[in-house]
C-alpha cells in the first residue's frame, strides 16, 4: 500500500507543483479519473500528498474532478467541460482516452497523466520519456509489464498448469492483450471473462470453471476490481 500511495501520490503530486503555486491564491484542478473518487485506487493518495504540500481542497484548492465509469462517449463531454471552467491544471488517472480528448480540443493549460493502462511513448502522447514536451507530463506505471510478470509466477507456482482462468474489463484491456500475446508463446490456454457492465456478476464468472478446466487465476488490475477485491478473494 505505501509504494502504491508512492506511485500514485507522490510522482504525481510532485509534477503538480512545478505547475502551479498555492500561494495566495485559489488553484483550481481538473481531474478526468474513470470511477467514483471515493473507490478509485489512485485519486485518494493523491489528493493526501496534494495537501501535505500545501493544496488543500476546500480551502485553497478547488478539485472539479469527473468519472467516466469507463464510457468512451463521456470522455469527450467530460474534456470540454473541464477546459470551460478556466483551471490551472488538468490531471488524468488510469487509461489513454482522457489524455487523447485535452490534444484533440488543442488544450494549453497543463496536463498531468498518471498513465496505469496505456504507454505514453507508444501511444504518441509525449515525444519521450525524459523530455515529454509540449504542455503535457507525468507518471508511467506500466501495468502490461507488470502483468507478465505474474504469468510467469502463475507458471513459476503452478508448473502443471495448462488452462489460466483471466477477469479482464474494459480499464485492463492493454493488460490482457499482453497477457495473451505472452501466453501464445506457451502450452498454456487462456480461460477469459470478460466483464462488460458493472456491478459485475464475480459468481458467474467462476461458475462455468467448475468442472476444474482452469489450473489457475490471474485478476488483472482494474479501478473496479480493486473497489471488489475482498469480494473476489
Amino acid at each position: 500500500m505505501r509504494r502504491r500511495d508512492f506511485l500514485f501520490g507522490g510522482t504525481l503530486a510532485a509534477l503538480v507543483t512545478k505547475k502551479v503555486s498555492a500561494q495566495g491564491r485559489v488553484v483550481r484542478i481538473g481531474i478526468m479519473g474513470n470511477v467514483d473518487r471515493i473507490i478509485s485506487p489512485t485519486f485518494p493518495p493523491a489528493l493526501k500528498r496534494l495537501a501535505e504540500l500545501g493544496f488543500v481542497e476546500g480551502k485553497n484548492t478547488v478539485i472539479e474532478y469527473r468519472e467516466s465509469r469507463g464510457v468512451t462517449e463521456r470522455v469527450a463531454q467530460q474534456a470540454r467541460e473541464l477546459l470551460a471552467l478556466n483551471l490551472d491544471l488538468i490531471i488524468t488517472l488510469g487509461p489513454v482516452p482522457p489524455v487523447r480528448e485535452l490534444i484533440a480540443a488543442k488544450a494549453t493549460l497543463p496536463i498531468v497523466f498518471c498513465a496505469i493502462d496505456y504507454d505514453p511513448v507508444e501511444s504518441g502522447i509525449v515525444a519521450n520519456y525524459n523530455r515529454p514536451g509540449a504542455n503535457i507530463t507525468g507518471a508511467y506505471i506500466p501495468q502490461p509489464a507488470l502483468t507478465g510478470k505474474r504469468f510467469e509466477l502463475a507458471r513459476e507456482l503452478l508448473p502443471a498448469a495448462r488452462r489460466l482462468l483471466v477477469f479482464h474489463d474494459a480499464f485492463s484491456e492493454d493488460q490482457f492483450a499482453a497477457l495473451k500475446k505472452i501466453a501464445e508463446k506457451t502450452p498454456i490456454a487462456i480461460e477469459e471473462v470478460q466483464f462488460r457492465a458493472p456491478p459485475y456478476d464475480y459468481a458467474t464468472g467462476f461458475k462455468p470453471r467448475a468442472a476444474g478446466r482452469a489450473h489457475a487465476f490471474i485478476c488483472l488490475m482494474s479501478p473496479l476490481f480493486f473497489k471488489d477485491r475482498a469480494q473476489i478473494a
